[in-house]
Parts: C-alpha cells; structure tokens; sequence
C-alpha cells in the first residue's frame, strides 16, 4: 500500500468524507478544507493551502520561516505571489495508528494557525 493508501483508509474508518479532485483529494478537518496529493509511494503529503495575495512577500516569508524553524515534520512553503502551503509529510505504514493519524491533524492544523498569527502581527 502507498501512503496515500493508507491516509484513506485513516480517513474511511474515521468517518471523514473526502472528495476525489483528480490528482489529489479534498477533505474538512475542523471545519478547514485540506488536500492530499494522489502519488504511487510510500510517502504521504498533507496540506493545507493559504491565499496571501494581501500581504507583503517579506511579511509572508518571515511568517514561513518562523513556523518552519519550530518544526520537523512540517512544512511552509510560498508557493507562488498568491499562496503559501502548510504542509505535513510522513511515510505511513501499516504499523501507524489512528492516533497518530490524529496527531498528524493536530500538528498540521497548529502549524496553519501558527503560520497566520505570525503572518498578522
């Protein structure tokens, strides 16, 4: 099973309803939308994708230097002028829990918090 194999059935079994985008699928956590690209390893990638078109490049990169230098297995990456991605990376197996499914939740959900406070002071 790939990653994403597993992350699905995560999401299955806990009751979240997710919907097929093509190349990756869409899923509410907390009330946030979040994306999960479609891939073929054992790699997994979760996101979480914020519009920044209203604030200043530097502003923007501070704000993803600062969450990225707190965290390991969480990524803020300035995609474009417009967006900036909150990204959470692991490689699950079928050793990985339900609660570490969650932990992963939390984590990226904090993170994208982190990212906004820091991108609004």
């Amino acid at each position: 099973m790939t990653g994403f194999d597993y992350f699905v059935n995560y999401l299955q079994e806990e009751g979240y309803r997710f919907k097929d985008e093509g190349s990756f699928i869409s899923f509410k956590y907390q009330g946030t939308t979040y994306l999960s690209p479609k891939n073929d390893s054992s790699f997994l990638q979760v996101l979480m994708m914020w519009n920044v078109e209203n604030y200043d490049k530097m502003k923007i990169l501070e704000a993803c230097n600062t969450v990225n230098s707190n965290k390991f297995v969480v990524k803020c990456i300035m995609m474009d002028n417009d967006s900036v991605w909150v990204s959470y990376e692991s490689e699950p197996s079928v050793h990985t829990t339900t609660e570490d499914f969650d932990t992963m939740m939390q984590i990226l959900e904090h993170s994208s918090q982190e990212f906004m406070q820091e991108l609004n002071k």
